[in-house]
């Protein structure tokens, strides 16, 4: 009986030790990967245009003395929905975080259960009930450090998310200061235009005066009327445009898209300096860049815990209970059962499934360090064309001003000759169309400066303060 038994021992071993060589195989099995890491970005110690190093404001929109312009972007910060969608996400990333990190911790159950049989033979009828009640517990050894791998991950994923939503948050606040300057912008367009036909309508009485007297033509007086119906059809044009703008802006808000919002009635005049610190403290200011950095970082731990699902791992299951026949003795020590395991599994064969993933991780990396260098280069790209923009658009403007203070000379001088019968209608109405053409492109010079000026701001990145405003 003991040789029996001895030649059984003799066979479990070597069984155990072939699964062992197995197991050993399995571990060694690796997918071709590739080391990867962060794209290496010169940054250049100043910006290509000369600029003097100013410190960064985060309180840049009282640049623009609007306090209703602030109140707007606070309602648009509790209303609008993409930013809420952004708030959703983040939340789903902290329940993912929570949920990785429930699998580094002992899982444990509770069962109850009655079975009733019912045996029938010759002599009686029989009926057995069985009573049990039981305790489990399953825990996974991280022995390798794969479950630590991937929780560490999720909380990164987290932080990325949460980067993403102070990104868009500094994104809407741009947007709507846009959004709220353009319809200004239009709102003024609408201003000129309508000026504009008023003077072309007191200039056609004048000339129908003059028509019945004999001192212009009747070609001259066809000519009038052509301007002013031409500039009164830019004009709905310019009234459509600004109905659709401010329409947008309530969209930006969350509010119904009714075009009754109202703005300023002005544009604010720019006239410090563009602020912007050294290139190289750009990559600790933007979320995006931060975002991106993270999202590399868990992709590097995610590409760590798929190799590790390659090697055996270790399961720690137990499980303690009653059983009883009768359910007043169900608790009774003799009711007792119990037993303990400890398990190890490998993986022989999933058909190539856990090296592809190890394949797919590893090429995972390889997208997050591109998309890591991408955009850096953008927010490079982006703070250098806006302060390349501030400087010629200043420069456009500055000579726009000019140009409007002699044409408003011109068309003052114009008026005068034609009065005194030294020139004919014809030039001015030449005149007239020029100053206007002057007028509306110094508007959207100054409306492009103030443009800009956002777009530099929240390319700089960082976060910004709404101060204390005037209550609506």
């Amino acid at each position: 009986m003991h040789i029996g038994c001895l030649k059984k021992l003799v066979t479990w071993s070597k069984a155990f030790l072939i699964v062992i060589i197995c197991m050993c195989l399995s571990a060694c099995q690796r997918s071709k990967t590739q080391a990867h890491a962060l794209p290496e970005i010169q940054t250049p110690e100043a910006w290509q245009i000369k600029h003097q190093n100013t410190a960064i404001n985060q309180a840049w929109l009282r640049e623009f003395h609007d306090d209703a312009l602030i109140n707007t972007i606070k309602k648009a910060l509790e209303h609008n929905f993409d930013l809420k969608m952004q708030l959703a996400r983040w939340q789903q990333m902290q329940a993912r975080s929570r949920i990785s990190g429930a699998e580094r911790k002992p899982q444990v159950s509770a069962g109850a259960s009655m079975n009733r049989r019912y045996q029938e033979n010759a002599f009686l009828d029989n009926y057995t009930t069985d009573y049990s009640v039981s305790l489990s517990l399953s825990w996974e050894l991280d022995l390798w450090g794969k479950l630590s791998d991937r929780k560490k991950a999720a909380l990164l994923l987290e932080d990325a998310a949460a980067d993403d939503y102070q990104a868009l948050r500094l994104s809407i606040a741009a947007r709507v200061s846009q959004a709220w300057f353009a319809c200004i912008h239009s709102q003024l367009q609408v201003q000129i235009l309508n000026e504009t036909v008023q003077a072309w309508d007191n200039s056609i009485r004048s000339a129908q005066s003059r028509f019945e007297a004999g001192s212009i033509t009747a070609l001259d007086l066809q000519r009038l009327m052509q301007a002013r119906y031409a500039d009164a059809a830019s004009l709905s044009e310019r009234k459509q445009e600004y109905e659709n703008r401010k329409r947008d802006l309530e969209i930006l808000i969350g509010y119904y898209p009714s075009a009754k919002i109202e703005t300023a009635k002005a544009l604010p005049d720019i006239n410090d300096t563009p602020p912007a610190n050294q290139p190289s403290s750009l990559i600790t200011r933007r979320y995006d860049i931060a975002s991106a950095t993270r999202r590399f970082q868990a992709a590097e731990l995610q590409f760590a815990a798929a190799k590790k699902d390659l090697v055996p791992s270790f399961r720690l299951t137990a499980e303690a209970g009653y059983a009883s026949t009768e359910l007043d003795s169900i608790f009774k020590p003799e009711s007792l059962l119990w037993n303990a395991l400890t398990g190890i599994t490998a993986p022989l064969f999933q058909g190539g499934r856990l090296r592809a993933t190890v394949d797919l991780r590893n090429a995972e990396i390889a997208e997050q360090a591109a998309n890591w260098g991408k955009i850096v280069l953008n927010a490079f790209n982006e703070v250098e064309t806006a302060l390349s923009n501030e400087q010629y658009l200043r420069t456009k403007l500055t000579e726009l001003n000019e140009s409007v203070k002699y044409a408003e000379r011109s068309h003052d001088q114009a008026r005068q000759q034609f009065d005194n019968g030294l020139i004919g209608i014809v030039d001015v109405l030449d005149i007239k169309r020029n100053l206007l053409a002057i007028q509306v492109r110094r508007l959207a010079a100054k409306h492009a400066l103030i443009a800009n000026r956002i777009d530099l701001h929240r390319a700089l990145g960082g976060d910004f303060v709404l101060e204390a405003a005037i209550d609506e």
